[in-house]
């Protein structure tokens, strides 16, 4: 199954223009499936020419703690013997 991801490009790049967003083919790995994307994000390790951009996720937020579990005691492993 292959995944979509984004890259943003800080250097003009075969057809781009600096600052472009490119989304890209990727593997369940987030290995890009095209040699060419492969190839400059791997030597984007050393140029900095390509960002992948990560994208979060809203969803629902953990509950917030209650007054009670705020003022509980922590039970930690040092000098409770």
């Amino acid at each position: 199954m292959t995944k979509k991801a984004k890259l943003k490009l800080h250097v003009a790049m075969s057809g781009y223009k600096k600052g472009d967003i490119v989304k890209i083919e990727v593997d369940d790995r987030g290995v890009p499936l095209d040699r060419f994307w492969f190839r400059r994000l791997k030597d984007s390790k050393l140029d900095h020419c390509v960002e992948l951009l990560v994208e979060t996720h809203k969803g629902k937020s953990e509950p917030k703690a209650t007054e009670s579990e705020k003022t509980k005691p922590v039970k930690t492993d040092i000098g409770d013997k």
